[in-house]
């Protein structure tokens, strides 16, 4: 694989793709800001050029003289793992060593925003929310957007709740309720924890 006769195109498969690959399965790790194609560009080569150099002896082994005809099924398979497969797992590896607890102690977390960072973790639990216009409204969460969409949020079950905020019963024939951004002023989170559990509670 000599890439000193690489024509532009694969030169540009080369080098853009890897990081692009790398770039995109971030994203769906991290929510990040959308960004246009052209804005891509350089982040990609960067990160190709990265992988291309971590990977320099995997390169330099299938680079020799022959390699690809003597072991034409190698060959291939390592291309892959080079082009494709790492460029996938980078973005995995990292972010796992982000999350750990000896990381998170020097680095920022890569969550970007608070919303993000509670409701990845995907946890059953009941949100009071505060209105904008006062009123508060209970309920089971079941889904919250990620940035950079707008913070919407979805109750799988509401219920009704006193003017202190306390969750006094599920309301009758609700199928859930979406509550949009603009509405919302703040939350508040409480354990999963049925109705039926709470009374259980209070009567012992």
């Amino acid at each position: 694989m000599d890439i000193f006769h690489l024509d532009k195109l694969s030169l540009f498969l080369l080098f853009f793709v890897p990081g692009f690959i790398s770039i995109k399965v971030w994203g769906y790790l991290v929510p990040s800001q959308s960004k246009k194609m052209n804005e891509y560009f350089f982040d990609a080569v960067s990160y190709s050029c990265l992988n291309f150099a971590i990977l320099s002896w995997l390169i330099i082994i299938i680079g020799k003289e022959n390699y690809q005809n003597e072991h034409p099924i190698v060959f291939y398979f390592l291309t892959l793992l080079i082009l494709l497969i790492f460029p996938i797992l980078w973005p995995i590896i990292f972010k796992g060593i982000l999350s750990t607890k000896f990381f998170q102690r020097f680095t920022i977390n890569v969550d970007p925003t608070g919303w993000d960072h509670h409701f990845k973790k995907g946890e059953q639990q009941y949100v009071l929310v505060h209105l904008i216009n006062g009123k508060l409204i209970g309920g089971v969460w079941g889904f919250s957007s990620s940035f950079p969409n707008p913070e919407d949020l979805y109750l799988t079950e509401t219920w009704k709740v006193s003017p202190e905020g306390e969750f006094m019963h599920p309301i009758d024939e609700s199928k859930g309720m979406w509550i949009g951004k603009d509405n919302i002023s703040y939350l508040e989170f409480f354990k999963a924890q049925t109705y039926q559990e709470e009374k259980e509670e209070e009567e012992k």
